[in-house]
């Protein structure tokens, strides 16, 4: 496939909009699957040991799990998803960030515990997202980053749940704390984003 090819923009289905916004090049759409399936590849290698031994299913949950926060933490990072989200409003916004409560808590599901350190992880990152909401856009994108960095430092230091929960953790947290709560408004200032 040409350059041309991948850069050219297509309309997205109605149903991926929350996933990829509503136009996005063929090149973004095949990086962000491509790209998610080999970074949660990657996070299932880096966590082996901690999937030996499980039962087949509870392998296959932490799977589908690893595909979506590696899948979102690219396609939030792409610029029709953060424009799309840019425009939502904040109740919308914190709804979605709310329905993320579904990733700690598969995880807990398939591990069989580790529940202080995941719900850890998903009150880290509404607090975190509600503090960058709060910040002003020229600011917002370096405390997004901040604040995922340090909450991943925090699940490894305070609660140590195992190389598959911190790369999974922190992946989750640049997800949506940078990737997610990163994004601006059309028409705001945002001198972090090329162009």
């Amino acid at each position: 496939m040409g350059v041309l090819q991948l850069q050219r923009e297509v309309r997205v289905p109605r149903f991926l909009w929350d996933l990829h916004g509503q136009r996005a090049s063929v090149g973004e759409l095949g990086g962000v699957y491509a790209g998610g399936v080999v970074l949660a590849a990657l996070s299932m290698g880096v966590g082996a040991s901690q999937l030996a031994g499980l039962a087949v299913w509870r392998v296959a949950l932490v799977a589908l799990v690893a595909l979506d926060i590696c899948g979102g933490v690219l396609a939030n990072l792409a610029p029709g998803t953060r424009s799309y989200w840019g425009a939502q409003g904040r109740g919308m916004r914190a709804a979605f960030l709310a329905l993320h409560v579904v990733h700690p808590a598969l995880l807990g599901v398939a591990l069989g515990g580790g529940w202080p350190a995941l719900g850890a992880l998903f009150g880290w990152m509404l607090a975190a997202s509600a503090v960058v909401a709060s910040v002003p856009p020229p600011r917002r994108r370096i405390t997004a980053m901040a604040l995922a960095l340090g909450g991943a430092l925090v699940l490894r230091g305070v609660f140590a749940p195992g190389a598959l929960v911190e790369t999974l953790g922190t992946l989750y947290l640049v997800k949506l704390v940078y990737g997610f709560g990163g994004t601006e408004r059309p028409g705001t200032s945002d001198p972090s984003r090329p162009g």
